[in-house]
């Protein structure tokens, strides 16, 4: 039997006196893998996501229960745009990136769980980007 695709990742940027970022959750395809990304802090991914599509069109906004409470004519997306040419590295193209500056990382709360990858934050004053 093989194995199943790993479709998810979640991540969390810890610094060394244990103040963290929140969780982001990082994932394609519901059962399998798909060129369409999403990305979410985790315990907000039912409210907002960016959207990466393999179409070159990018979005950040409301997602499903929030989009349905809205009112009529309020804009679902937040921010919307396309792939830049350029922004490609080898195979890779750079469609995202997010920072978490030091000074914004908080004591938390609760255990990361095992499956989340830690990223070390980046010294007192810098910021780390992901």
């Amino acid at each position: 039997m093989a194995d199943k695709p790993v479709t998810t990742c979640r991540f969390v940027v810890v610094a060394e006196d244990g103040r963290r970022s929140a969780v982001w959750r990082v994932w394609t395809g519901d059962k399998r893998p798909t060129d369409e990304v999403y990305a979410a802090p985790r315990l907000r991914a039912s409210e907002v996501k960016f959207s990466l599509h393999s179409s070159g069109y990018r979005q950040f906004g409301h997602t499903g229960p929030t989009r349905g409470a809205m009112r009529a004519g309020d804009r679902a997306a937040i921010a919307r745009w396309q792939r830049v040419e350029g922004t490609q590295l080898g195979h890779w193209d750079i469609a995202l990136m997010l920072s978490f500056a030091d000074s914004e990382l908080r004591t938390s709360p609760g255990e990361v769980g095992s499956k989340v990858t830690r990223i070390p934050a980046a010294p007192d004053g810098q910021q780390t980007a992901s």
